[in-house]
């Protein structure tokens, strides 16, 4: 009976052995399985992760030298239409102070012509009318008429109408070839000349006068009727 007894023992013995190792087996087997899925998961997920932060990089460096590029063409086109207006309106001065440069040196040419009440034409010096009517020269609108023809510029031949032929200029911001008018209180101005420089005015007089240039501004005559300065054109 013992012996039966050790040889049960012995044979339970290695069954639970030969169990135990097999579950044992199984479960380094499951755990090796858990363990590269894991792994895998893991691995995936890293790529997926690092895919997804290069291409949001990506994506943000993209739109940083999108939006760096745009601030650079707005920064280099601001400055050039700035330049483009300074430049349109030093033309226009220029422009202007060419026309009246002209209109002086037409004048100048006509220094000792003689005054003629009616006279003068933009082809230059005529017959006049009235006392004027033997005399070929320029009255004072004639003379304006005739320079600021040469420069393109058509006037009347009337102080009154020439005198709101042009923009208003103060007396400070004259220049060669603007119009200087004197006369008539508060009607319709009777006499014109045109700015030489400084304090001096070319025109026409008067009757048994020649066209001549006059320091208007230290003459208590001319200053106490002057009336305005006008840039025609």
């Amino acid at each position: 009976m013992l012996h039966q007894g050790e040889h049960t023992a012995g044979t339970l013995l290695d069954q639970g052995e030969r169990t135990a190792g097999t579950l044992l087996d199984q479960g380094q087997r499951t755990a090796g399985t858990l363990l590269d899925q894991g792994q895998r998961a893991a691995g995936t997920l890293l790529d997926q992760s690092e895919r997804t932060g290069g291409t949001l990089l990506d994506q943000g460096r993209q739109a940083t030298g999108s939006l760096l590029g745009q601030g650079k063409r707005t920064a280099g086109t601001r400055p050039g239409r700035k330049n483009d207006v300074r430049n349109k309106v030093s033309a226009q001065v220029n422009k202007r102070r060419a026309k009246g440069e002209i209109a002086l040196s037409a004048a100048l040419r006509q220094l000792g012509v003689s005054y003629s009440w009616g006279g003068g034409s933009a082809q230059g010096p005529t017959l006049g009318i009235g006392r004027g009517a033997s005399t070929r020269g320029f009255d004072c609108s004639g003379l304006a008429l005739y320079a600021w023809s040469k420069a393109g510029v058509k006037l009347a031949h009337y102080t009154g109408t020439q005198f709101r032929q042009g923009r208003k200029i103060p007396l400070s911001a004259r220049r060669p070839g603007d119009l200087l008018f004197f006369g008539g209180g508060t009607g319709d101005p009777t006499h014109v000349g045109l700015f030489l420089r400084g304090n001096l005015m070319i025109h026409a007089p008067k009757t048994g006068d020649v066209v001549r240039t006059t320091d208007f501004l230290n003459s208590s005559y001319y200053r106490k009727i002057f009336r305005g300065v006008v840039r025609p054109g």
